[in-house]
């Protein structure tokens, strides 16, 4: 592969970016100043420090102000939208996995924990 990277490798290409993503979704109505962003992100404050700017310039984040310091939140209500039907999307998938795994699992033991 040549040339610059994708968007979506930019955002999906670091665990940190894709977990201040998450926490937009799931809060979409909200600006996060960094350290409330580190902390629901489960992130240290200069990770998001390294990360928020790649994120606006995105177009994921707004950059918004909190009185004298900056705040970041998800870009628009669209976003949100698509971003929600991503999650449930994922989330079934993988409650569809989990139990393909534990229905294998009985089938393999015959019970169901080995």
């Amino acid at each position: 592969m040549t040339g610059d990277a994708g968007p979506l490798t930019k955002i999906y290409g670091h665990p940190a970016r894709l977990k201040i993503v998450e926490t937009a979704l799931a809060n979409p109505n909200r600006a996060f100043n960094v350290r409330e962003l580190a902390t629901a992100s489960d992130l240290d404050e200069s990770t998001v420090h390294q990360h928020k700017d790649l994120l606006v310039e995105l177009g994921l984040l707004d950059r918004v102000s909190l009185g004298r310091i900056d705040g970041y939140q998800l870009a628009d209500s669209e976003l949100a939208r698509v971003g929600q039907e991503w999650r449930d999307l994922h989330h079934d998938r993988l409650d569809a996995l989990e139990n393909d795994t534990e229905t294998a699992i009985e089938d393999f033991y015959g019970v169901a924990e080995p």
